[in-house]
């Protein structure tokens, strides 16, 4: 895909889920599912850069405000977020206005919720021996303080394609979902 094509299929994308922003997920399925020609790689890429502009939806309408959003894709593609330090907090934070007053300590916890967070793996098996096969394929990892079998990969990786992944040592599963089944006993 071009980035031309790139850009104009993430602009479509981006025009229907701004009618319909509580179906986005199966507004982007929909029009993938239409989209037979695009390579597996092709989707990646296209679903990486609208869940991107998804986040910053309030952000990018609210600092190109008539832009079209193929101008605003153009914008976020070629210059990234824009510098929004002088607009109001819940724009920043990406919240309805109303949502700020309700959260304690909104500034941390609110912030926080832009940032990527970690993936965290469950590990079938020994911990420490699949902790030290993915290192030796360039994937580090931390073990997990409360979970006996997580792994925390402090940077995104491509897991597919490493050994302990294809045997099924592994699955990403988040440390508290570790916890319940460990509770339950499963």
């Amino acid at each position: 895909m071009t980035p031309e094509s790139l850009e104009k299929h993430v602009s479509v994308l981006m025009e229907r889920v701004d009618k319909k922003p509580f179906i986005a997920n199966e507004l982007i399925n929909e029009y993938i599912a239409k989209h037979k020609h695009f390579s597996a790689e092709d989707k990646k890429i296209l679903l990486d850069l609208v869940w991107r502009v998804i986040r910053a939806m309030g952000r990018l309408k609210y600092a190109y405000t008539n832009y079209s959003w193929q101008d605003r894709v153009h914008c976020f593609i070629s210059n990234g977020l824009p510098n929004l330090e002088l607009a109001p907090n819940f724009i920043q934070w990406e919240v309805p206005e109303w949502f700020v007053t309700h959260v304690p300590d909104a500034a941390q916890e609110l912030s926080a919720l832009l940032a990527n967070p970690s993936i965290v793996l469950r590990v079938i098996g020994d911990r420490n021996d699949v902790q030290h096969r993915l290192a030796t394929e360039g994937i580090n990892t931390i073990p997990t303080t409360l979970s006996p079998y997580g792994l925390i990969m402090p940077e995104y990786k491509n897991l597919s394609m490493t050994q302990a992944w294809k045997e099924g040592l592994i699955e990403i599963q988040d440390e508290g979902a570790q916890l319940v089944a460990l509770d339950i006993g499963v």
